[in-house]
């Protein structure tokens, strides 16, 4: 695997090299005295061990086989690591507006902070070190999904990181691996994996998500069981158990703040730690009736700060649902999508999973030819944007919001497209990935 990164050099001059030692240290002290000053974002969020070697937030290439960094500053590539693997070639014109319900295994990227770690087409976990920006041996390969043959849905995370944790679930049989990363930025992921002390075993059909403190939330369908597995010092404590009933297909995982929420696949019913036997309704939009499925097409937010509302996405838009009685005021922002959930072209829809940050929810959908995004801050609707690439004509995977260290992204997964969303509309595209062919990284 290699990097590309910005370098330069300096002249060896003796008579300087005093001078050029204290500047250098002077501007490293006005840095992190900047840092120290804007330890707390614009959206409010506290920055949580901000170090001068975070850069920004990751991407995934799709089809080039490469992932990238984004500069937060320069809304470019600044790091650029090959090795995310080929995606298969497919006919979309076999059957006009039809394809197989499977999903495309295509690269990705998990994040948070200085912590990141690549996953190739192959499923292969490869850490990276943030420091340096290289990539480092490929680490476990995911285990199979649990079949799901003909079912239209959104797959749930089978593997998470943040807050310092990445955690992993064999979704078939439910044993969950979780290691504690090393601060600096270094991902070893040996601990994952067949052959590492599992930290639970809850059954198949399973799901995990990780909190933003590091602690490791996972859920079964099959049996019905969620387990919460603490943080403690270097490891984790024992699971806190709990059972929901759920129809035993499919369910869906993430949290808010330090509590678990959970979303029943085929029911749409959501449960969380408050009330787990007192389930709450999906928002209109996510069963897809015509398909006789039985499952929902929604996703529920990334794992995010506490809050009594969870964001859930479907087909037809993004809103919150209520996790507490005591809610009550002003309208939550929702996002009309304007889709149609019962449209015969519903396959070529792929949902994704918002963010949400302070009061601000951010999503996207991605179409054969176009995606869908919004940022609804405000309460009431919120209409969508749309950005349409030449040459798209199908989609097998969906699009990313990726966020990181305050910067916010979206990720096309199957082109590698990267739209800057702090930048203005006719400028928002600012991937520059090496040509496939050649599979190298640009100088410079």
């Amino acid at each position: 695997m290699s990097s590309t990164e910005a370098t330069g050099e300096v002249a060896d001059r003796p008579s300087r090299r005093r001078w050029v030692r204290v500047v250098s240290g002077t501007v490293v002290a006005l840095l992190v005295a900047v840092l120290a000053i804007f330890a707390v974002r614009a959206d409010g969020e506290p920055v949580h061990d901000v170090a001068m070697t975070d850069g920004g937030v990751w991407v995934s290439g799709g089809r080039t086989g490469h992932w990238a960094r984004v500069s937060s500053g320069a809304h470019a590539f600044d790091v650029v690591l090959d090795g995310a693997g080929d995606i298969p070639e497919q006919d979309y014109r076999a059957v006009p507006g039809e394809r197989s319900p499977g999903h495309v295994r295509t690269p990705d990227v998990l994040q948070d902070g200085r912590h990141a770690v690549g996953v190739t087409s192959q499923g292969e976990l490869v850490g990276f070190d943030t420091r340096t920006g290289e990539a480092l041996e490929p680490g476990p390969t995911l285990p199979e999904r649990a079949p799901q043959t003909g079912q239209l849905y959104f797959q749930p995370d089978i593997v998470d990181l943040r807050g310092g944790t990445i955690a992993m679930v064999d979704s078939t049989d439910g044993q969950v691996w979780a290691v504690r990363l090393d601060p600096s930025g270094r991902a070893d992921l040996s601990g994952l994996g067949p052959g590492a002390p599992t930290v639970a075993d809850i059954g198949g059909s399973a799901a995990v998500a990780v909190d933003v403190t590091g602690n490791v939330k996972a859920v079964s369908a099959e049996t019905g069981e969620v387990v919460d597995i603490p943080v403690e010092g270097d490891g984790f404590g024992a699971p806190e158990r709990t059972d929901v009933e759920i129809d035993g297909i499919a369910a869906d995982i993430t949290a808010v703040g330090e509590d678990w929420v959970v979303m029943d696949g085929a029911s749409g019913e959501i449960f969380h730690e408050g009330a787990p036997t007192e389930p709450e309704t999906l928002p209109d939009g996510g069963q897809v009736g015509q398909e006789g499925t039985g499952l929902v097409v929604a996703a529920l937010q990334q794992p995010g700060p506490e809050a009594d509302r969870v964001a859930v996405q479907t087909v037809a838009g993004t809103a919150f649902v209520d996790l507490a009685e005591s809610v009550g005021g002003e309208q939550p922002p929702e996002i009309v999508s304007g889709l149609d959930a019962q449209d015969r072209f519903t396959r070529q829809i792929k949902i994704s999973r918002p963010v949400v940050l302070g009061d601000c929810v951010t999503a996207a959908w991605g179409r054969a030819s176009s995606i869908l995004h919004a940022r609804a801050c405000e309460p009431g609707s919120t209409g969508v944007s749309q950005i349409s690439p030449a040459g798209d004509t199908g989609r097998r995977a969906g699009v990313a919001v990726r966020y990181n260290q305050g910067q916010l992204v979206l990720n096309d997964l199957e082109t590698g497209r990267v739209y800057d969303l702090a930048l203005p509309t006719d400028e928002l595209r600012i991937d520059t990935w090496p040509v496939p062919a050649t599979r190298r990284t640009p100088s410079g």
